[in-house]
């Protein structure tokens, strides 16, 4: 079972690996699993290399302040593995784990169905009008369709106007929602119009479960209960 984790991991990402363990992370010997990644990479994926945090730009481009948790990665053959120090990085659109102080790895997209990290999911998603394939955070999910929350960072470079000072350039995230159907891709607001143009069919139904609840159409949690309310009727 360890050489079968090990040869999973070598695809995934390159981390450390805890001996005896289904876990990657911070505790183990980074050459081992290392040597495993290097072995591998005749397969076909490619993983992130080492990589450096830039520390000329102010903010930062993860989506979670820490990384001391642990994440459940689901691989495309239906394996579930544990991963430690493991964030979203906004501005490369890749979950990725921290090795050491100076050093983040890429998790392989291809190898990768979703990830759980802090209790969010997040899945690649091929948009059915580009045939882009990004990471997204499922937000809800129906037989019909899916919420998902896309996370972008931007950089702003700041300025060096001598007549206004210099500025250092900052990460500037920003969040958007988009709705996926069989056949279409488009933003989405969590508006109550949006969302009750969305349950039509059952309209009036919808609208008392969430006064009689007082819920709230833009709160991600209430939303799925009226989504599970929408699909059980």
């Amino acid at each position: 079972m360890i050489l079968r984790t090990l040869f999973i991991a070598g695809f995934l990402l390159t981390a450390t690996v805890s001996t005896g363990q289904n876990t990657f992370g911070g505790g183990g010997s980074s050459t081992s699993a290392n040597s495993v990644f290097n072995q591998k990479m005749n397969l076909g994926y490619k993983a992130g290399a080492n990589r450096v945090e830039d520390k000329k730009i102010d903010g930062s481009p993860y989506l979670f302040e820490n990384w001391d948790r642990a994440a459940t990665v689901v691989t495309k053959a239906g394996e579930n593995l544990k991963i430690e120090n493991v964030n979203f990085d906004g501005r490369r659109n890749k979950i990725v784990a921290k090795i050491n102080k100076d050093s983040i790895y890429t998790f392989n997209s291809l190898a990768v169905d979703k990830a759980i990290i802090n209790g969010k999911t997040f899945v690649n998603i091929e948009s059915p009008n580009s045939a882009v394939i990004k990471v997204y955070e499922l937000v809800v999910e129906t037989p019909e369709f899916k919420i998902l929350k896309d996370h972008v960072v931007d950089i702003n470079e700041g300025s060096s106007n001598p007549m206004r000072g210099t500025t250092v350039a900052r990460y500037i995230p920003r969040e958007f929602y988009m709705l996926l159907k069989k056949d279409s891709f488009e933003k989405f607001s969590l508006r109550k119009k949006k969302v009750l143009k969305l349950l039509a069919a059952q309209e009036e139904k919808v609208k008392t479960f969430v006064d009689e609840n007082d819920l709230n159409y833009k709160n991600e949690e209430d939303l799925n209960k009226i989504m599970e309310f929408y699909t059980g009727l």
